[in-house]
């Protein structure tokens, strides 16, 4: 039997009528979920430290966007077998094709529902997302400094991305003994003993530990001996905010906005070519001196440095390896 390709204007709303009622059933389905698992996953690190339940409940609303995030794609996905598998059981489909129908009229419809759903699900992802994640993160850090055990358990020990916090028993906002092992910027090895501590609010920055009478030891990565050290009756310990809350609320590109990524993706690059740019000039200067004083020959002052040239380029070297990584 001959098929002709015109898509008819009845069967075309009839099937997109049919993958939508499907897709809501199994949005709703799958939202509810999600949405059982979040709030169990926040009761379990939330609830469980005696959080106010307004603010567990303003935390379980800011994160209803991901929530929608997960749903819409599985949802889409099982409506489309539900309704292609429901057109199958009822013959449908084989009237269409003995009308001399062609495959067009259920494939047309599910593109234009999928493409449909597609963008509600980009405009949720570019919007909501981003604006969810950035209130829950305020929040989050609100209740994390209001509740320290919420992050810092009692004589518990607490890892973030660089940092390593071990924990004494705490007192309403005061940690009785601290002991803190992380890396500076340049990539030294940092050990941070003190007495007690005080968590207190930094705003976007994160959140800061107000040490008491606490001793500082760092040490180079590859020199282990090269050490220092110092002691404080005061000290303030920054904690970033990405690091405070990176186990449940980190933002992630999938948090943020398409101008929000593309702009990260730029920042990335000219911290890529920086720090490209540093190790050359790391290696660059020792292997200057170097051939310098290989050039002038034994005649010259310089070439009594060769060992330390090469001591240093050596050193150099491996430094600026360990700091790349």
């Amino acid at each position: 039997m001959r098929q002709y390709h015109v898509v008819s204007g009845t069967i075309f709303r009839y099937v997109i009528s049919e993958a939508l009622f499907s897709f809501i059933v199994c949005f709703f389905f799958f939202f509810f979920v999600f949405f059982v698992n979040q709030l169990l996953l926040m009761a379990q690190t939330v609830l469980s430290k005696k959080v106010p339940v307004q603010q567990v409940a303003l935390l379980v609303f800011y994160q209803l966007p991901v929530v929608i995030a997960m749903s819409a794609p599985f949802a889409s996905l099982v409506s489309t077998l539900m309704t292609v598998g429901r057109l199958t059981s009822d013959n449908e489909i084989l009237v269409m094709l003995s009308s001399g129908l062609s495959y067009r009229n259920i494939f047309l419809p599910a593109f234009a529902v999928g493409i449909f759903i597609s963008i509600l699900s980009f405009i949720t992802n570019d919007v909501l997302l981003p604006a969810g994640t950035v209130q829950f993160n305020k929040l989050y850090r609100q209740v994390a400094v209001a509740t320290p055990a919420l992050e810092l358990g009692s004589n518990s020990v607490k890892r973030f991305k660089d940092t390593v916090i071990v924990t004494g028993e705490i007192i309403e906002n005061t940690i009785q003994g601290i002991f803190i092992l992380d890396k500076t910027g340049s990539g030294e090895r940092r050990v941070i003993v003190a007495e007690t501590a005080e968590m207190k609010d930094a705003g976007n920055e994160g959140i800061t530990l107000d040490l008491t009478k606490a001793f500082i030891h760092t040490s180079k990565e590859v020199q282990r001996l090269n050490y220092d050290y110092a002691s404080s009756q005061f000290l303030q310990y920054w904690i970033p905010q990405n690091d405070i809350v990176q186990s449940i609320a980190s933002v992630s590109p999938r948090e943020m906005s398409s101008t929000d990524v593309g702009r990260e993706i730029n920042v990335q690059r000219e911290t890529i070519r920086g720090r490209i740019d540093a190790v050359h000039n790391r290696m660059l200067t020792p292997a200057l001196s170097l051939e310098e004083s290989l050039r002038l020959g034994p005649d010259n002052e310089a070439w009594n440095n060769r060992t330390a040239n090469i001591n240093r380029f050596n050193e150099q070297s491996a430094e600026a390896v360990a700091t790349a990584k």
